[in-house]
Protein backbone atom coordinates (compact mmCIF):
# COMPACT_ATOMS: atom_id res chain seq x y z
CA UNK A 1 0.00 0.00 0.00
CA UNK A 2 1.72 3.45 -1.13
CA UNK A 3 2.10 5.76 2.07
CA UNK A 4 -1.22 8.19 0.48
CA UNK A 5 -3.28 5.47 1.06
CA UNK A 6 -1.87 5.13 4.78
CA UNK A 7 -2.43 8.42 5.28
CA UNK A 8 -6.29 8.26 4.37
CA UNK A 9 -6.71 4.79 6.63
CA UNK A 10 -5.33 6.55 9.26
CA UNK A 11 -7.52 9.93 8.79
CA UNK A 12 -10.95 7.40 8.40
CA UNK A 13 -10.14 5.31 11.85
CA UNK A 14 -9.89 8.84 13.71
CA UNK A 15 -12.69 10.08 12.28
CA UNK A 16 -14.67 6.92 12.63
CA UNK A 17 -13.65 6.87 16.62
CA UNK A 18 -14.73 10.27 16.97
CA UNK A 19 -17.90 9.64 15.19
CA UNK A 20 -18.61 6.50 16.68
CA UNK A 21 -18.17 8.28 20.63
CA UNK A 22 -20.38 11.28 19.66
CA UNK A 23 -23.67 11.52 21.52
CA UNK A 24 -26.68 9.66 20.23
CA UNK A 25 -27.29 11.02 16.47
CA UNK A 26 -28.95 10.54 13.36
CA UNK A 27 -26.52 10.73 10.99
CA UNK A 28 -24.05 8.48 12.78
CA UNK A 29 -24.44 5.20 10.92
CA UNK A 30 -25.12 7.38 7.23
CA UNK A 31 -21.39 9.05 8.46
CA UNK A 32 -19.59 5.81 9.30
CA UNK A 33 -21.16 4.22 6.07
CA UNK A 34 -19.78 6.98 3.80
CA UNK A 35 -16.45 7.11 5.59
CA UNK A 36 -15.89 3.24 5.01
CA UNK A 37 -16.66 4.23 0.60
CA UNK A 38 -14.03 6.84 1.13
CA UNK A 39 -11.56 3.99 2.67
CA UNK A 40 -12.52 1.70 -0.07
CA UNK A 41 -11.99 3.85 -3.03
CA UNK A 42 -14.51 6.20 -3.06
CA UNK A 43 -12.85 9.17 -2.91
CA UNK A 44 -15.00 11.31 -4.40
CA UNK A 45 -17.97 11.20 -1.22
CA UNK A 46 -15.50 13.32 0.75
CA UNK A 47 -17.63 16.41 0.07
CA UNK A 48 -20.62 14.41 1.10
CA UNK A 49 -19.16 13.15 4.24
CA UNK A 50 -17.88 17.08 4.70
CA UNK A 51 -21.81 18.28 4.61
CA UNK A 52 -23.26 15.54 6.90
CA UNK A 53 -20.48 16.49 9.98
CA UNK A 54 -21.79 19.83 9.45
CA UNK A 55 -24.64 18.93 11.01
CA UNK A 56 -23.40 17.11 13.89
CA UNK A 57 -24.08 18.86 17.47
CA UNK A 58 -21.81 21.74 18.06
CA UNK A 59 -20.10 20.12 20.98
CA UNK A 60 -18.17 17.33 18.76
CA UNK A 61 -17.84 19.53 15.27
CA UNK A 62 -14.94 20.84 16.06
CA UNK A 63 -13.51 17.91 16.54
CA UNK A 64 -14.76 16.23 13.25
CA UNK A 65 -13.76 19.37 11.19
CA UNK A 66 -10.15 18.98 12.61
CA UNK A 67 -9.50 15.27 11.58
CA UNK A 68 -11.74 15.92 8.56
CA UNK A 69 -9.21 18.31 7.41
CA UNK A 70 -6.52 15.76 8.16
CA UNK A 71 -8.34 13.02 5.87
CA UNK A 72 -8.49 15.67 3.01
CA UNK A 73 -4.89 16.91 3.41
CA UNK A 74 -4.24 13.13 2.65
CA UNK A 75 -6.87 12.76 -0.21
CA UNK A 76 -4.88 15.99 -2.14
CA UNK A 77 -1.72 14.18 -1.74
CA UNK A 78 -2.89 11.37 -3.65
CA UNK A 79 -3.29 13.64 -6.83
CA UNK A 80 -6.22 11.73 -7.96
CA UNK A 81 -9.73 13.39 -7.33
CA UNK A 82 -11.77 12.38 -10.53
CA UNK A 83 -12.22 14.50 -13.09
CA UNK A 84 -8.79 15.88 -13.17
CA UNK A 85 -7.58 16.55 -16.89
CA UNK A 86 -5.42 13.14 -17.62
CA UNK A 87 -2.91 12.19 -20.75
CA UNK A 88 -4.05 8.45 -21.43
CA UNK A 89 -7.09 6.33 -20.57
CA UNK A 90 -5.85 2.71 -21.04
CA UNK A 91 -8.99 0.12 -21.47
CA UNK A 92 -8.88 -3.56 -21.72
CA UNK A 93 -11.83 -5.77 -22.23
CA UNK A 94 -11.30 -8.45 -19.19
CA UNK A 95 -10.00 -7.32 -15.20
CA UNK A 96 -8.55 -10.87 -15.42
CA UNK A 97 -5.97 -11.43 -17.17
CA UNK A 98 -5.86 -7.82 -19.04
CA UNK A 99 -6.01 -5.24 -16.99
CA UNK A 100 -3.92 -7.01 -14.22
CA UNK A 101 -1.25 -7.48 -16.84
CA UNK A 102 -1.38 -3.54 -17.04
CA UNK A 103 -1.77 -2.59 -13.30
CA UNK A 104 1.62 -5.37 -12.58
CA UNK A 105 4.03 -3.31 -15.04
CA UNK A 106 6.42 -1.45 -12.95
CA UNK A 107 7.15 2.64 -13.91
CA UNK A 108 9.34 4.29 -12.16
CA UNK A 109 8.64 4.39 -8.11
CA UNK A 110 4.91 5.28 -8.52
CA UNK A 111 2.26 2.88 -7.80
CA UNK A 112 -1.02 2.67 -9.47
CA UNK A 113 -4.20 3.84 -7.03
CA UNK A 114 -7.68 3.15 -7.30
CA UNK A 115 -11.12 5.49 -6.98
CA UNK A 116 -14.66 5.19 -7.77
CA UNK A 117 -17.62 7.42 -9.14
CA UNK A 118 -20.67 7.45 -7.20
CA UNK A 119 -23.85 5.33 -7.95
CA UNK A 120 -21.05 3.70 -10.10
CA UNK A 121 -19.65 0.00 -10.11
CA UNK A 122 -16.71 0.07 -12.14
CA UNK A 123 -13.06 0.79 -10.03
CA UNK A 124 -10.48 3.13 -12.19
CA UNK A 125 -6.93 3.29 -11.43
CA UNK A 126 -4.48 6.44 -11.79
CA UNK A 127 -0.50 6.93 -12.08
CA UNK A 128 2.17 8.83 -13.60
CA UNK A 129 3.89 6.85 -15.88
CA UNK A 130 7.21 8.12 -17.20
CA UNK A 131 6.83 10.17 -20.74
CA UNK A 132 9.33 11.07 -23.40
CA UNK A 133 9.72 14.81 -21.72
CA UNK A 134 7.24 14.36 -18.53
CA UNK A 135 5.35 12.28 -16.37
CA UNK A 136 2.32 11.49 -17.76
CA UNK A 137 -0.90 11.30 -16.01
CA UNK A 138 -2.68 7.26 -16.66
CA UNK A 139 -6.01 6.04 -16.11
CA UNK A 140 -6.97 2.64 -16.47
CA UNK A 141 -9.96 0.47 -16.10
CA UNK A 142 -12.26 -2.36 -17.92
CA UNK A 143 -15.96 -2.75 -18.09
CA UNK A 144 -17.77 -5.28 -16.15
CA UNK A 145 -18.98 -6.87 -19.03
CA UNK A 146 -17.35 -7.58 -22.45
CA UNK A 147 -18.64 -6.08 -26.03
CA UNK A 148 -19.15 -3.32 -27.78
CA UNK A 149 -21.78 -1.65 -25.45
CA UNK A 150 -20.10 -0.65 -22.49
CA UNK A 151 -16.94 -0.41 -24.65
CA UNK A 152 -18.63 2.28 -26.25
CA UNK A 153 -19.74 3.62 -22.79
CA UNK A 154 -16.76 3.67 -21.05
CA UNK A 155 -14.64 5.45 -24.08
CA UNK A 156 -17.70 7.92 -24.07
CA UNK A 157 -17.23 8.41 -20.08
CA UNK A 158 -13.45 8.74 -20.18
CA UNK A 159 -13.59 11.26 -23.21
CA UNK A 160 -15.90 13.54 -21.28
CA UNK A 161 -14.36 13.01 -17.96
CA UNK A 162 -10.71 13.69 -18.44
CA UNK A 163 -10.43 14.77 -22.08
CA UNK A 164 -7.32 12.47 -22.73
CA UNK A 165 -4.97 13.22 -25.61
CA UNK A 166 -4.90 8.55 -26.11
CA UNK A 167 -6.99 6.09 -24.96
CA UNK A 168 -5.71 2.91 -26.08
CA UNK A 169 -7.02 -0.55 -25.63
CA UNK A 170 -4.88 -3.76 -25.04
CA UNK A 171 -5.39 -7.20 -24.07
CA UNK A 172 -5.93 -10.52 -26.33
CA UNK A 173 -7.37 -11.24 -29.36
CA UNK A 174 -7.79 -14.02 -32.05
CA UNK A 175 -5.44 -13.67 -34.73
CA UNK A 176 -5.24 -15.05 -38.55
CA UNK A 177 -3.74 -18.57 -38.40
CA UNK A 178 -2.77 -17.84 -42.18
CA UNK A 179 -0.81 -14.36 -41.22
CA UNK A 180 0.00 -15.09 -37.48
CA UNK A 181 1.25 -16.62 -34.50
CA UNK A 182 0.59 -17.13 -29.98
CA UNK A 183 1.76 -13.87 -29.14
CA UNK A 184 2.29 -11.50 -32.18
CA UNK A 185 1.03 -7.96 -32.09
CA UNK A 186 -1.85 -6.87 -33.95
CA UNK A 187 -2.78 -3.36 -34.47
CA UNK A 188 -5.33 -2.18 -36.89
CA UNK A 189 -4.94 0.31 -39.86
CA UNK A 190 -8.83 -0.02 -39.95
CA UNK A 191 -11.28 -1.89 -38.09
CA UNK A 192 -14.44 -3.46 -38.86
CA UNK A 193 -17.63 -4.67 -37.67
CA UNK A 194 -18.17 -8.62 -38.98
CA UNK A 195 -21.51 -9.15 -37.71
CA UNK A 196 -23.16 -6.31 -38.86
CA UNK A 197 -25.67 -6.43 -41.54
CA UNK A 198 -28.84 -8.38 -42.62
CA UNK A 199 -29.45 -12.15 -42.29
CA UNK A 200 -31.18 -13.87 -44.91
CA UNK A 201 -32.29 -17.28 -46.39
CA UNK A 202 -30.18 -18.66 -49.02
CA UNK A 203 -32.34 -20.49 -51.83
CA UNK A 204 -30.11 -23.23 -52.87
CA UNK A 205 -28.92 -24.05 -49.65
CA UNK A 206 -31.15 -23.39 -47.09
CA UNK A 207 -28.91 -21.85 -44.66
CA UNK A 208 -28.96 -17.89 -43.25
CA UNK A 209 -26.06 -15.93 -44.79
CA UNK A 210 -24.79 -12.72 -43.65
CA UNK A 211 -25.62 -10.06 -45.83
CA UNK A 212 -22.89 -7.53 -44.11
CA UNK A 213 -22.45 -3.71 -43.66
CA UNK A 214 -19.35 -2.76 -43.51
CA UNK A 215 -18.80 -0.08 -40.36
CA UNK A 216 -15.19 0.91 -40.14
CA UNK A 217 -13.08 3.02 -38.18
CA UNK A 218 -9.53 3.89 -39.55
CA UNK A 219 -6.66 4.61 -37.29
CA UNK A 220 -4.05 7.23 -37.63
CA UNK A 221 -2.24 7.30 -40.58
CA UNK A 222 0.64 9.38 -37.64
CA UNK A 223 0.09 6.34 -34.78
CA UNK A 224 0.86 3.65 -37.61
CA UNK A 225 3.76 5.26 -39.11
CA UNK A 226 5.29 5.64 -35.77
CA UNK A 227 5.11 1.96 -34.73
CA UNK A 228 6.31 0.85 -38.15
CA UNK A 229 9.92 2.52 -38.12
CA UNK A 230 9.92 2.46 -34.57
CA UNK A 231 9.33 -1.06 -33.87
CA UNK A 232 12.05 -2.20 -32.17
CA UNK A 233 11.66 0.36 -28.97
CA UNK A 234 8.18 -0.66 -28.54
CA UNK A 235 8.91 -4.51 -28.95
CA UNK A 236 11.72 -3.88 -25.56
CA UNK A 237 11.03 -7.01 -22.99
CA UNK A 238 8.25 -8.71 -25.16
CA UNK A 239 10.05 -11.58 -26.11
CA UNK A 240 10.89 -12.59 -22.50
CA UNK A 241 7.37 -12.08 -21.44
CA UNK A 242 6.63 -14.43 -24.30
CA UNK A 243 10.35 -16.87 -23.23
CA UNK A 244 8.59 -17.31 -19.99
CA UNK A 245 5.19 -18.46 -21.47
CA UNK A 246 6.53 -21.20 -23.51
CA UNK A 247 8.75 -22.77 -20.98
CA UNK A 248 5.70 -23.00 -18.71
CA UNK A 249 3.57 -23.94 -22.05
CA UNK A 250 4.63 -26.68 -24.19
CA UNK A 251 3.89 -25.15 -27.60
CA UNK A 252 3.16 -25.91 -31.32
CA UNK A 253 4.02 -24.73 -34.47
CA UNK A 254 1.73 -22.08 -33.57
CA UNK A 255 3.81 -20.86 -31.38
CA UNK A 256 7.12 -18.96 -32.78
CA UNK A 257 10.11 -17.81 -30.45
CA UNK A 258 9.97 -14.44 -31.96
CA UNK A 259 7.15 -12.17 -31.62
CA UNK A 260 6.12 -10.52 -35.29
CA UNK A 261 4.04 -7.45 -35.44
CA UNK A 262 0.83 -7.22 -38.01
CA UNK A 263 -0.52 -3.96 -38.80
CA UNK A 264 -4.01 -4.94 -41.50
CA UNK A 265 -7.63 -4.88 -41.84
CA UNK A 266 -9.10 -6.05 -38.17
CA UNK A 267 -12.69 -7.28 -37.22
CA UNK A 268 -14.89 -6.45 -34.51
CA UNK A 269 -17.78 -8.59 -33.17
CA UNK A 270 -20.44 -9.17 -30.64
CA UNK A 271 -19.94 -12.35 -30.05
CA UNK A 272 -16.65 -15.05 -29.27
CA UNK A 273 -16.05 -17.28 -32.24
CA UNK A 274 -14.78 -20.81 -32.33
CA UNK A 275 -14.96 -21.82 -35.73
CA UNK A 276 -12.58 -22.85 -37.76
CA UNK A 277 -15.49 -22.48 -41.08
CA UNK A 278 -16.71 -19.11 -40.05
CA UNK A 279 -12.58 -18.17 -39.65
CA UNK A 280 -12.47 -19.11 -43.65
CA UNK A 281 -15.56 -17.19 -44.27
CA UNK A 282 -13.96 -13.60 -43.26
CA UNK A 283 -10.95 -14.25 -44.78
CA UNK A 284 -12.67 -14.73 -47.64
CA UNK A 285 -14.35 -11.78 -47.55
CA UNK A 286 -11.20 -9.69 -45.92
CA UNK A 287 -8.01 -11.62 -47.59
CA UNK A 288 -5.60 -9.66 -45.56
CA UNK A 289 -7.51 -9.87 -42.30
CA UNK A 290 -4.93 -10.12 -39.18
CA UNK A 291 -7.34 -10.75 -36.56
CA UNK A 292 -11.19 -10.70 -35.32
CA UNK A 293 -11.93 -9.51 -31.36
CA UNK A 294 -15.13 -7.81 -29.79
CA UNK A 295 -14.34 -4.24 -28.60
CA UNK A 296 -11.79 -1.92 -30.58
CA UNK A 297 -14.75 -0.71 -33.63
CA UNK A 298 -16.78 0.68 -30.17
CA UNK A 299 -13.72 2.47 -28.50
CA UNK A 300 -13.07 4.19 -31.42
CA UNK A 301 -16.47 5.65 -33.28
CA UNK A 302 -17.16 6.33 -29.59
CA UNK A 303 -13.53 8.81 -29.83
CA UNK A 304 -14.58 9.60 -34.03
CA UNK A 305 -18.13 10.63 -32.28
CA UNK A 306 -17.21 12.80 -29.13
CA UNK A 307 -13.12 14.12 -29.84
CA UNK A 308 -12.33 13.38 -33.52
CA UNK A 309 -9.80 16.53 -33.14
CA UNK A 310 -8.06 16.02 -30.02
CA UNK A 311 -8.07 12.49 -29.14
CA UNK A 312 -6.33 9.58 -30.77
CA UNK A 313 -7.61 6.32 -30.08
CA UNK A 314 -4.98 2.96 -30.62
CA UNK A 315 -6.03 -0.81 -30.34
CA UNK A 316 -3.08 -2.97 -29.37
CA UNK A 317 -3.76 -6.73 -29.29
CA UNK A 318 -1.80 -10.14 -28.85
CA UNK A 319 -2.74 -13.38 -30.13
CA UNK A 320 -4.17 -16.14 -28.14
CA UNK A 321 -6.14 -18.32 -30.42
CA UNK A 322 -7.08 -18.41 -33.98
CA UNK A 323 -10.81 -18.15 -33.67
CA UNK A 324 -11.18 -21.92 -33.32
CA UNK A 325 -10.23 -24.58 -31.07
CA UNK A 326 -10.19 -21.98 -28.13
CA UNK A 327 -8.41 -23.07 -25.02
CA UNK A 328 -8.20 -19.97 -23.26
CA UNK A 329 -4.31 -21.22 -22.21
CA UNK A 330 -2.63 -18.31 -23.67
CA UNK A 331 -4.49 -15.36 -22.99
CA UNK A 332 -2.82 -14.21 -19.96
CA UNK A 333 1.01 -14.39 -22.14
CA UNK A 334 -1.16 -12.32 -24.70
CA UNK A 335 -1.95 -10.04 -22.49
CA UNK A 336 1.29 -9.28 -20.60
CA UNK A 337 2.87 -9.07 -24.19
CA UNK A 338 0.09 -6.19 -25.45
CA UNK A 339 0.37 -4.59 -21.58
CA UNK A 340 3.85 -4.19 -22.48
CA UNK A 341 3.43 -2.75 -25.86
CA UNK A 342 1.64 -0.19 -24.76
CA UNK A 343 3.58 1.22 -21.78
CA UNK A 344 6.73 1.17 -24.08
CA UNK A 345 4.74 3.15 -26.63
CA UNK A 346 3.94 5.79 -23.65
CA UNK A 347 7.21 6.20 -22.60
CA UNK A 348 8.97 6.59 -25.56
CA UNK A 349 6.66 8.14 -28.33
CA UNK A 350 6.83 11.31 -29.68
CA UNK A 351 4.32 11.54 -32.15
CA UNK A 352 1.31 12.84 -29.38
CA UNK A 353 1.86 16.23 -28.62
CA UNK A 354 0.55 15.99 -24.90
CA UNK A 355 0.72 19.92 -24.20
CA UNK A 356 -1.18 20.88 -26.74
Amino acid sequence: MSQPDLRIRKACKRLRSLITDASIYTGKANAITILNSIENGSIDRFFELKKLIGEFPLQIRGKLFHALAQLEQAIKALDRIPGQPVDVVILTAYKTPELDAVLELPHGNNVWTQFKFPHEPLTWFHAEIPGPERPLRVVAGSPDRTGMPLTATLTTMALLRWEPRLIVMCGSAAGSETFTNLGDILIPERIFVHDAGILVADEDTQLEKLHSDRWTVDISSALLNDIKFNKDMYFEGLQTVLQEALTVRASSKEARSKIDIHIGPLATGNTVINSERYMKELHEKERKLIGLEMEGYALLAAIRAVRPESTKGLIVKSVSDFGARITFGFRQCASKISARFVFNFIKNSSVIDWDA
